[in-house]
Parts: C-alpha cells; structure tokens; sequence
C-alpha cells in the first residue's frame, strides 16, 4: 500500500522538477519525463508480478487457455507502449504525431484480436446452431 503513496509522491516531485526544467531547458524536461514514464513502467510491471502468477495457475489448470491471455498480454503491452509513446510525442509539441501513434495501435490492438474474435464468432454460431 505504501507502495503507490510512495510513487505518487515522487511524481509530483518530478512534475515539479519538469516545469522548472521546461523554463531553462525544454529537452531536459522531456527526457526527465520520459525516464520517469520508464520507471513508472518498471514499477507497475514490478507490482503485476501476483497477478501473472494467478494467470499461470488458471492456465496450468486449464481454466483458461493460453492462447486467449497471451494475446491479451500482447494487447496489453501493444496499448502500454504506444500510450507511453503518444504521451512522450505530446510533451514534445507533436500532438500529430501523437494521434498516429494512437491510431496505428488501434489497428494494431485489432489485428492482433482477430483470432479472439474469431473464436468467439465461432462459439455464437455454435450455441445458436445448437439451439435450432
């Protein structure tokens, strides 16, 4: 619990940092947010670790199949890494850039969701012809 408080305060400390930087040096700023958006990263993942452990015991006991939460996890980090990247592009005045970023990761994100839907359009046409 003290975890979060811990972060949440460092954060405003380097927000802080930032706005003074942004004054004198605008890419020292940015590259202070970015090492900040990186052990944020590193500090969520760190934390995640209870719950990859929950997800590798429902899939051991075949509760879950694999293959649907490795490609959530692709997803998830798919989403993760372009949200950091469109939010470091923003910093910098990019805001362009930024909405292809975002862009190019929803079409990402739903191409790499195809076979999730195709299993479950699948499994609708399944119970439905069953039903008949």
């Amino acid at each position: 619990m003290a975890g979060w408080m811990l972060f949440t305060a460092t954060a405003v400390v380097v927000v802080a940092l930032i706005k003074l930087l942004e004054k004198t040096s605008r890419e020292y700023a940015v590259f202070l947010s970015l090492a900040a958006v990186l052990l944020a990263v590193g500090a969520a993942l760190a934390s995640v670790q209870p719950v990859l452990d929950l997800i590798g015991e429902l899939t051991g006991t075949g509760r879950l199949d694999a293959e649907w939460i490795q490609i959530l996890l692709k997803t998830l980090g798919i989403c993760l890494l372009c949200q950091i990247t469109a939010s470091v592009c923003r910093d910098a005045g990019e805001n362009s850039l930024a909405f292809g970023v975002e862009t190019v990761c929803r079409f990402t994100v739903l191409v790499e969701a195809l076979p999730l839907l195709r299993e479950l359009l699948d499994a609708v046409v399944h119970l439905l012809e069953g039903s008949l």
